[in-house]
């Protein structure tokens, strides 16, 4: 089935999220040689992690994660379609005014100690994503100024003291030298004036090609948090998502290695494998579709079920291509696959109806050709 990603909306309250948010995570314990104590790291994993092997997914650190992890998991859940699937860790603080802003002997551990576990035990690709608040925004630019581990930013309203702020124009030659770090800086415009201000002044310093400052209307220290979330992860996946001005290259010209190219570029930027996301592999197996071309539907959206074989609308897809085509037995066994994987997953009632009916339509078909 075709369709299009909806409009990214915000969750503006903790208490909408259901159970079905935690559904997919765990909290582990992780004793720190370098901290010399237990810390309490919370994971959510994407939808049907364990059954997709081949996948290695983004990695996204939040910071002051026993307050605000929930409402990035909910967000993200929300949103699905959207952003692409991603493993979220949420570190939990003891004593923040203690452990963030600039603290060497925290960052050591969140580099050296927790970045290694999570490596090393889940299917991570390089894409590393920070998110600090306050205390946490100071903490994220100096921890991916200090690692190379660490290459996507978010800080909101960064509390960036005086000698923090001396630190980064020490960093400025090692940022230079780490010239595709990308760094997302936002806060209110009621928040603190000095805050703004070392804001500003940070951002002066960085490549504008690779970071972005914004300044949320009414909002203030607190709130900024919700807002900026949503803002940066904005500004960071829109780029791992097929540009609407290449789609319309790409109708005019029907030339798939457009698309192909667009994902190596994405790709030789972070160093690692980069996917097109479900969606858009589906759009461009109905752009072939639609011009009758059916090798290259065929083969686009067989490579999206092999990406995404627990998507139901994958099977869905390939299972109308087959059927504009003449092949109705093949495509009565896909739409099945979409009904079965459907119920076991998400249950939309409405998706279902839809499969159902690409189902009854196959079979009345083949009952037509068998008479």
């Amino acid at each position: 089935m075709m369709y299009f990603p909806k409009k990214t909306l915000i969750i503006s309250f903790i208490g909408l999220m259901t159970a079905s948010v935690f559904s997919q995570q765990k909290t582990i314990s992780l004793y720190s040689e370098i901290l010399e104590e237990t810390r309490t790291i919370n994971i959510y994993f994407p939808l049907n992690y364990e059954e997709h092997k081949e996948l290695d997914y983004p990695t996204i650190y939040l910071f002051d994660g026993s307050i605000l992890f929930d409402y990035l998991v909910g967000l993200y859940k929300y949103n699905s379609d959207y952003y692409p699937p991603a493993i979220i860790v949420g570190v939990n603080q003891i004593d923040r005014n203690i452990e963030l802003g600039v603290n060497t002997k925290f960052t050591k551990f969140f580099i050296d100690e927790l970045i290694l576990k999570i490596d090393s035990e889940y299917r991570t690709n390089c894409y590393k994503l920070v998110i600090g608040h306050s205390l946490g925004g100071a903490f994220v630019l100096n921890s991916a100024l200090k690692s190379k581990k660490v290459n996507n930013v978010i800080s909101i309203s960064p509390t960036i003291k005086k000698k923090e702020f001396d630190l980064i124009n020490i960093y400025n030659k090692e940022y230079n030298e780490k010239s595709k770090l990308k760094i997302y800086i936002g806060y209110g415009d009621n928040d603190f004036e000095y805050l703004m201000k070392d804001s500003d002044r940070v951002y002066d310093l960085l490549n504008k090609e690779y970071s972005k400052l914004d300044v949320y209307k009414d909002e203030d220290h607190n709130s900024a948090i919700l807002i900026g979330i949503r803002k940066g992860l904005d500004y960071f996946f829109k780029d791992l998502i097929f540009p609407e001005y290449l789609w319309n290259k790409l109708d005019e010209n029907l030339d798939d290695s457009i698309f192909k190219n667009y994902f190596i570029t994405v790709s030789n930027f972070y160093n690692c494998k980069i996917h097109p996301l479900e969606d858009d592999f589906n759009r461009l197996g109905y752009l072939y579709l639609s011009v009758k071309n059916i090798d290259k539907a065929l083969s686009i959206f067989k490579k999206n079920i092999k990406l995404y074989p627990n998507s139901s609308n994958v099977y869905d897809s390939y299972a109308e291509c087959l059927e504009t085509f003449g092949q109705f037995k093949l495509a009565k066994k896909y739409y099945k696959k979409a009904i079965s994987i459907e119920k076991k997953n998400d249950n939309d009632h409405y998706q279902l109806l839809s499969f159902k009916s690409n189902y009854n339509r196959i079979c009345e078909k083949i009952n037509l050709e068998n008479k």
